[in-house]
C-alpha cells in the first residue's frame, strides 16, 4: 500500500493512499522511502499558499532517504538494492526527484536525510569570504540556521547564534556552540562588544525577515558580509537608504549575498575548474554526518509515522517549541 502526506488546502493536512509510480522514462528511480523531513520554512509557506510555484492540493517534502526498488535504463549511478538520498517527497513509494546520491553504509536514514537541510545551510559558508579566526553572526537557529552555525564552526570560525527561542539557543549549545544571543536583547550592541567594537565579519540571516537584515548593518564590520541564507518573505516597510548607503559608502562597504542551494550545478561532471556542486556539497555533508561531526541528534525532536504528520504541521504552524526536526519514518 502506498500513502503521501497532502496539503489539500490551508487547513487541512491528509495522509492518503495513492497508486504506487512506475518507471516511464530512462532516468527514472523507484524508491521505496525510509524517512523523509519536514522542512519547516518552506513547507508551511506552501501550505499557507504563498508559494505560486506550488499551488494547493501539494505533495510537500523534498528531502528522503530510500531504497531503490527499480531504475530507468539510462541510470548508471544507483541499482536496485542502494540506499540513496535524494530530493523526494513524503511519500512511501515515489519516484527519486532531481538528484540520487548513495548513503554512506551503516549511516542511519534518520541522520542522513538532514542532508537535505544541511545542504542548504552550506550554501551559506561557500557564499562567504570569512577565514578561520573571523567571527560569524547566525540569526534563526531552526533546523538551516542551526547547521549553518555548525558549519562556520568546523570552518574555524567565531560563531554567535542568536535567536528569540530559548530551546533553539540550547539545542546549538548542544550542537557545539556556546556563545548564544536572545534576540530581544540589545544584539548589536553585543555583538560589538563581543568584537572589540569592529562588528561582526558576516551577518548571516537564516530567518527571512527583511527586519532582521535591516538591523544587521550596524552589526557588521567595514568590508563585512551579510549572507542571505534564508529566503526573504514578507512586506517591507520604511527608509531603506540606510541600508543602500551601508552598500555604497566606502566607510561601510558590506556587501550582501544571496546563499541559494540551486545556484550550484547539480553534478560535479556539470562543473568547471574548482566550482562547487550539489553532488559534492552532499558528499561533504554525508561524511561530517557519518563521522559525528555535524550533530543531528539534539535537532531531532520527532520521529512520526505518516498518520501523525498533520499534527506536527500544526504543531510547526503555532510555533510549539516542541517541535523541532520532524522526520517522518515509513518504515
Amino acid at each position: 500500500m502506498n500513502k503521501k502526506i497532502v496539503f489539500q488546502d490551508t487547513e487541512t493536512v491528509l495522509c492518503t493512499e495513492v497508486e504506487t509510480p512506475t518507471i516511464s522514462n530512462a532516468e527514472d528511480i523507484l524508491i521505496e522511502t525510509s524517512a523523509s523531513i519536514v522542512s519547516a520554512g518552506t513547507e508551511l509557506s506552501i501550505w499557507a499558499g504563498l508559494e505560486s510555484w506550488a499551488p494547493l492540493p501539494n505533495t510537500p517534502g523534498y528531502g528522503s532517504v530510500g531504497k531503490v526498488l527499480e531504475v530507468g535504463d539510462a541510470v548508471d549511478s544507483v541499482v536496485p538494492g542502494d540506499l540513496i538520498y535524494t530530493h523526494g517527497p513524503h511519500q512511501k513509494f515515489a519516484l527519486a526527484k532531481n538528484y540520487a546520491q548513495k548513503v554512506p553504509e551503516g549511516l542511519d536514514p534518520q541522520v542522513a536525510v538532514f542532508t537535505r537541510m544541511a545542504a542548504v545551510s552550506i550554501t551559506s559558508v561557500l557564499a562567504s569570504n570569512t577565514k578561520i579566526g573571523d567571527t560569524v553572526a547566525v540569526c534563526g537557529l531552526g533546523l538551516v540556521g542551526n547547521f549553518a552555525a555548525q558549519l562556520f564552526a568546523l570552518s574555524g570560525c567565531n560563531v554567535v547564534g542568536i535567536d528569540v527561542s530559548p530551546t533553539r539557543l540550547e539545542n546549538l549549545r548542544n550542537c557545539g556552540v556556546d556563545t548564544v544571543l536572545d534576540a530581544k536583547s540589545d544584539v548589536n550592541g553585543q555583538l560589538k562588544e563581543l568584537t572589540q567594537g569592529h562588528g561582526v565579519h558576516a551577518f548571516v540571516d537564516a530567518t527571512g525577515l527583511p527586519k532582521v537584515v535591516e538591523s544587521s548593518i550596524s552589526a557588521i564590520a567595514p568590508g563585512g558580509e551579510c549572507i542571505l541564507l534564508g529566503t526573504p518573505r514578507g512586506e517591507v516597510t520604511g527608509d531603506l537608504v540606510p541600508l543602500l548607503r551601508s552598500i555604497h559608502l566606502a566607510d561601510q562597504n558590506i556587501q550582501f549575498k544571496g546563499a541559494h542551494e540551486w545556484s550550484f550545478p547539480r553534478y560535479r561532471s556539470q562543473t568547471k575548474d574548482s566550482q562547487a556542486s550539489i553532488e559534492q556539497n552532499n558528499e561533504k555533508l554525508l561524511r561530517l554526518l557519518t563521522d559525528g561531526k555535524l550533530l543531528t541528534s539534539p535537532l531531532l525532536t520527532h520521529v512520526l509515522c505518516p498518520e501523525e504528520a498533520p499534527t506536527a504541521y500544526q504543531a510547526l504552524r503555532d510555533r510549539d517549541e516542541d517541535y523541532l526536526g520532524v522526520v517522518i519514518d515509513w518504515d
